[in-house]
């Protein structure tokens, strides 16, 4: 097994003076990250401590009392010097480095993960079987960051996909086959979707149909995650007010709906759901100024989106398997709820570039493509997986100003 006993003193030293630390959501420990028993106990001590309200410094005394109730623990604790330890730990550390030395436990970890399974002993990997006793190959490893590695791994994955074509299915069928049954189903169930916002854009789309992909474009600030929420609300809230008849409309044949946003948080989009359904502008929402009457209104249309399956997914630095993921997340976690429907229609706010997404593509294809062919390909993907799980994407893309 493979450990930095520096970097392992680093990060439990910074842990330990200040365990906040371990509310961050960018920072991701887990007991098996610091290999060796003694340094997992000493984490799980100062995890523990911390889950358990202590937000001052975890120092030897504060471990030692809260082991002493674990004899199989305590007695490691105790025979490797443990209060010593972790006191010079906390002295040594060095908070303002504590990145770097998360990074290097994360990518000992993650080959360690390999090697368990028996897939570390790889020219992917620089041979790290044997990274400690070679120091050009330990040069370069450290000059990997952990993005390198899982990016190595992913490439090798996608070669063996390519290699033994893998989810590459296809079929050649005369263009008669089934051609009676298709005339059948269309006069007993016609090519029509749900209903979207807006008369002319469902006339042109024939309204959300499963294993299709529909993109809008439009220019900066036109209002693209606006309209996109107003079309999920238009197919996932139960019942809206209507200001002209001054009365509350059901929504009939309400469906399961997903909304993944990469730039506006939750409570953004809750003040369009809300807007949406109450049709009070959004702005008298966000700066409170609404009356007895609207407030009524408001606290209706909450309870209101409580009883529709309408789920809001927040990414901002995102690649396409993330995306994937989030999608299949959605789509199955209302498949046995008889309360929630199951979600078959997803919004996902608009295709953009990101940093991940386009470290993405070069880690797998090797090479360095253009921002519009990478883009391409992640619609590809949107494409194949509503096909795939028999369900309907809409997104969005932005125009340039030519």
């Amino acid at each position: 097994m493979l450990i930095d006993k520096r970097a392992i003193l680093q990060v439990l030293g910074s842990l330990a003076k200040n365990p906040k630390l371990l509310n961050e959501k960018k920072y991701s420990l887990r007991e098996e990250d610091f290999g060796e028993r003694f340094y997992r106990i000493l984490f799980g001590a100062i995890n523990n401590l911390h889950i358990m309200g202590r937000f001052g410094t975890v120092d030897g005394i504060a471990i030692d009392n809260f082991l002493s109730s674990y004899k199989e623990q305590y007695e490691i604790f105790n025979n490797q010097d443990g209060v010593p330890y972790i006191n010079s730990a906390i002295k040594l550390a060095e908070e303002d480095n504590f990145n770097y030395y998360y990074e290097r436990i994360k990518k000992y970890s993650f080959i360690n993960y390999l090697t368990l399974r028996g897939m570390a002993n790889t020219e992917l990997f620089l041979g790290v079987d044997g990274l400690a006793h070679n120091k050009n190959r330990q040069k370069e490893f450290d000059s990997l960051t952990l993005a390198d590695l899982t990016g190595r791994l992913d490439k090798i994955v996608s070669e063996i996909k390519v290699e033994f074509e893998i989810n590459s299915t296809y079929e050649i069928n005369s263009a008669d086959i089934g051609i009676e049954d298709l005339l059948k189903q269309l006069k007993e169930s016609p090519d029509i979707g749900l209903a979207l916002q807006g008369l002319m854009y469902n006339s042109a789309i024939r309204g959300a149909r499963k294993r299709r992909l529909y993109m809008r474009s439009a220019a900066s600030g036109v209002g693209k995650t606006r309209f996109a929420v107003g079309d999920a609300c238009n197919l996932a809230i139960t019942e809206y007010y209507d200001s002209k008849t001054q009365s509350w409309i059901k929504n009939e044949n309400t469906v399961g709906v997903g909304f993944i946003t990469t730039e506006m948080e939750l409570s953004e989009i809750q003040t369009m759901i809300l807007a949406w359904i109450t049709g009070i502008n959004e702005d008298i929402i966000k700066d409170g100024e609404t009356n007895d009457f609207e407030d009524e209104l408001l606290a209706k249309a909450a309870k209101i989106v409580k009883e529709s399956t309408l789920e809001i997914a927040y990414i901002s630095n995102f690649d396409s398997d993330d995306i994937e993921a989030i999608i299949r997340k959605l789509h199955s976690m209302y498949n046995e709820n008889k309360v929630k429907k199951v979600i078959d229609y997803i919004f996902f706010d608009y295709i953009h570039s990101t940093p991940k997404l386009l470290f993405e593509s070069s880690s797998k294809t090797g090479m360095k493509l253009r921002e519009d062919t990478i883009l391409f390909l992640f619609t590809v993907m949107l494409k194949d997986l509503s096909y795939e799980l028999n369900i309907f994407i809409q997104t969005a893309s932005q125009l340039n100003g030519s």
